[in-house]
């Protein structure tokens, strides 16, 4: 028995010398992993920034400041627009005063009351500086507005706000000028909210391209309603058509995400400071044997703390890198690869692990695939905008509507636009109603509702 008790005790202390080495040799495995990890990590992240850096895309928000590119003062339509800016009076929504709305799709040519007219006509009156002026700037074709984006703000720009007015304020305008019959003018509103849209198309940030966006379906809709109610000359016409046609152009889209890839790193760069506990300076006067005994009750208390120490804060910048690198190729993609990426990336970022928490929460509130369907769904817009052009054009020729799009082309298009959701078929379609025609995209849900306005994306013409 005892030679039994011995043998046990003795196996029971192999045992334990080999459990302490092997913990040991652990201990000193994941020191040396967390010891490269914390020093490797920094490392990519700055391999990373030079990367973009070749690439010619700005990294800081100093650097986001110099590639916006500066306008001399004559060029720059920006100054005329904060001039308008300032003369802006009155109500300038989309809505009159009496609740009538200005611009109303679902009835094409139906008229404002009394009333209404005259709210609207002395809004204009009350504008007529202003609109002067934003007509002067439309002319212009560069612009950057006086900001200095090498100061994070999170207020809003105010420029945005009043450019919005102003698109309603030209809106309003051009409805005006249809029911006058006067075409030529109204065509000149459109054009000026076009230019008004222009002026955003370097400014490298996301809200700047979803207020571009919003100018630019404005004067898709104003368009909409000026042909229904007047009959703009072929060469007026045919200017707005070149002006669709540069208004679409996703290099703005990719800018803008450039711009958020920027702040993302600003706000990286804000964050590593407070999240790194050597950096407070209440604890770097401390000598380092009392850090070293405060810093473990603090990471008992304070998980969080442990995001920089232990590298996670290096790791999640650098994933947040590599999904705006995603999102940036998708905007640079041709259609129908642009949608697919920008899904297929937002997917991934919802089943992102925990401890990518910065970067699952910034991109999803970011959402960068609905911003990137929002801009395809307005590059249908201006699209379906071109094509009612150029059969508008065709019936002033012909004196009757094409049969189909195939008569347009060459005489109005070398190609003839393509459905942005649908781009593999026979293009953005068109169909002749009892009294004009319809065309449109299928939009968003990849299905054809025969030009269902509710469903498909439509430039609806009833004359």
């Amino acid at each position: 028995m005892p030679r039994v008790v011995a043998g046990l005790e003795a196996r029971r202390t192999v045992w334990y010398t080999y459990s302490v080495k092997r913990l040991f040799l652990l201990a000193i495995a994941l020191t040396v992993l967390w010891i490269a990890g914390r020093l490797a990590l920094p490392w990519w992240v700055e391999v990373k920034l030079r990367a973009i850096r070749r690439a010619g895309y700005p990294v800081t928000l100093t650097e986001l400041d110099r590639w916006y590119p500066a306008v001399s003062k004559e060029a720059n339509s920006a100054e005329l627009y904060d001039a308008a800016f300032t003369k802006l009076a009155g109500r300038t929504g989309p809505v009159s005063l009496d609740g009538d709305k200005l611009i109303d799709g679902s009835q094409q040519k139906i008229p404002l009351s009394s009333e209404a007219k005259r709210s609207r006509d002395a809004l204009l009156t009350n504008n007529g500086g202003a609109l002067d002026l934003l007509h002067q700037a439309a002319a212009l074709k560069q612009s950057r507005y006086p900001l200095n984006l090498g100061r994070f703000s999170v207020r809003p720009y105010s420029h945005l706000a009043s450019l919005q007015l102003s698109a309603h304020l030209l809106e309003a305008e051009a409805l005006r000028y249809a029911d006058d019959q006067d075409g030529a003018l109204a065509i000149r509103s459109v054009a000026s909210l076009l230019g008004l849209a222009r002026s955003l198309a370097a400014e490298p940030l996301i809200r700047s391209h979803l207020t571009l966006i919003k100018c630019q379906q404005t004067a898709v809709a104003s368009l909409e309603q000026v042909i229904n109610r007047a009959t703009p000359a072929d060469a007026d016409l045919r200017s707005l058509a070149i002006m669709l046609n540069e208004a679409d152009d996703s290099r703005s889209l990719t800018r803008a995400f450039v711009g958020q890839r920027c702040l993302g790193v600003y706000s990286f760069d804000l964050m590593m400071p407070s999240a790194n506990p050597s950096a407070w300076p209440v604890k770097r006067s401390l000598p380092l044997w009392q850090q070293m005994t405060i810093y473990p009750v603090l990471f008992i208390r304070f998980p969080p703390l442990l995001y920089y120490p232990s590298g996670l804060m290096h790791w999640d910048e650098l994933r947040y890198l590599k999904f705006m690198d995603r999102y940036i190729a998708a905007t640079e993609a041709a259609f129908p690869k642009r949608l697919a990426a920008a899904q297929s990336s937002q997917r991934a970022v919802v089943q992102l692990p925990w401890f990518h928490v910065l970067t699952r929460q910034w991109l999803q509130n970011m959402n960068g695939s609905a911003i990137i369907l929002k801009d395809a769904e307005n590059a249908a817009w201006l699209r379906v905008a071109r094509i009612a052009i150029a059969v508008e054009r065709h019936r002033l020729a012909h004196g009757q509507l094409p049969a189909t799009l195939a008569e347009l082309v060459p005489a109005y298009f070398d190609t003839a636009p393509t459905d942005p959701f649908d781009p593999a078929s026979a293009g953005l379609r068109y169909r002749k109603l009892a009294k004009g025609y319809v065309v449109y995209s299928i939009g968003s849900d990849a299905t054809n509702n025969n030009g269902d306005k509710n469903k498909d994306i439509t430039f609806t013409v009833e004359r």
